[in-house]
């Protein structure tokens, strides 16, 4: 009977705790009460907004003097950030949309003297100062034939063929295969292109060991990973209580994309999972530089594939059961 009533308290605490843990973090980091409380929160802020006005260019009907009130406001906040945190790609990718605005409605015959001027004198600074992103902010043309030609000759297949390894080969992961599966992996969609998701990364057998015993789900091949990735969501990025749980959300999307990277560059992961409490996430932290302001979203160990190996089948259900069409309820 004791020992019944003390697992009760014992879960009831972990409950409590790990609740007000993630209400803690959040009011501390996100955007919900200070959208210019440091350079992250700022950066997703102007993401966000920024990307607001690009969706607009996308349409295929704008109306005429489309974005100029937003253009305006972007201007200030862009000049806001400059001033408050120095130099920062986010704030050239803000010229270069709020441009490409001016430049549509130029075209249909509506000008703003004192945008333009407005627009002219920050994107004179801020281009000379500061580095970009890896493409220009505004519109992209995209042709099908380039789609379909990149495409994998069996889409089902490529996917089928990405299992959770847990058989390695002996050998290294280059660095620079890791670094061009996270380049894979942002390009993953995420909130109103706020970019939130980081990846942390080990190849040191020590640290391999250390991030493994935390997890407690990597028994009995752990040990012969050549590398163990932690996916985490930076809490900064989001600024209202309905995205309290946004991070799992663009982390998740971002974990998978990571995952099928590294399966197109012809190495194997395995998803460990992160359903932690509040004080296991604390410990986890305590022993490994992960800011506080980031939310763990999963762990992946990885290596290189064996010539032939087992995996478990993890058949899935029927698709009929999975998929299903949308339909008015009657009342």
């Amino acid at each position: 009977m004791m020992n019944r009533l003390k697992n009760i308290l014992v879960a009831a605490w972990d409950f409590a705790d790990s609740y007000l843990y993630d209400i803690r973090r959040y009011w501390r980091h996100s955007q919900a009460f200070a959208r210019f409380r440091s350079r992250k929160t700022a950066r997703a802020y102007l993401l966000m907004s920024v990307h607001a006005l690009e969706k607009g260019l996308a349409l295929q009907e704008r109306k005429p003097g489309f974005g100029k009130a937003k253009c305006r406001e972007l201007l200030g906040e862009a000049l806001r950030f400059q001033q408050q945190f120095g130099p920062d790609p986010v704030c050239r990718y803000t010229v270069e949309v709020v441009g490409c605005v001016l430049e549509f409605n130029a075209a249909t015959g509506d000008t703003d003297a004192d945008l333009v001027a407005r627009f002219q004198s920050l994107k004179n600074e801020i281009t000379q100062s500061q580095t970009s992103f890896d493409a220009p902010g505004g519109l992209r043309q995209v042709c099908k034939r380039e789609i379909a030609a990149s495409l994998p000759p069996d889409a089902f297949q490529f996917f089928a063929t990405r299992h959770s390894v847990r058989q390695f080969a002996a050998g290294k992961i280059p660095e620079a295969s890791i670094r061009e599966a996270v380049r894979i992996a942002q390009r993953s969609p995420s909130v109103c292109n706020r970019q939130s998701c980081r990846l942390h990364y080990t190849t040191d057998p020590d640290i391999i060991a250390k991030t493994l015993a935390h997890q407690k789900g990597a028994g009995g091949f752990g040990e012969n990973a050549a590398a163990v990735f932690v996916v985490t969501s930076e809490l900064g990025a989001f600024n209202r209580a309905g995205e309290r749980n946004q991070a799992y959300v663009d982390g998740g999307i971002f974990a998978q994309t990571f995952a099928l990277g590294m399966h197109a560059l012809g190495f194997g992961t395995c998803y460990l999972n992160w359903s932690k409490t509040a004080r296991e996430d604390r410990q986890f932290r305590r022993g490994l530089n992960i800011p506080d302001s980031e939310m763990i979203i999963t762990l992946l160990a990885g290596g290189c594939l064996r010539e032939e190996f087992v995996v478990a089948a993890s058949p899935r259900i029927p698709t009929d059961e999975v998929l299903s069409q949308l339909r008015r309820r009657h009342s």
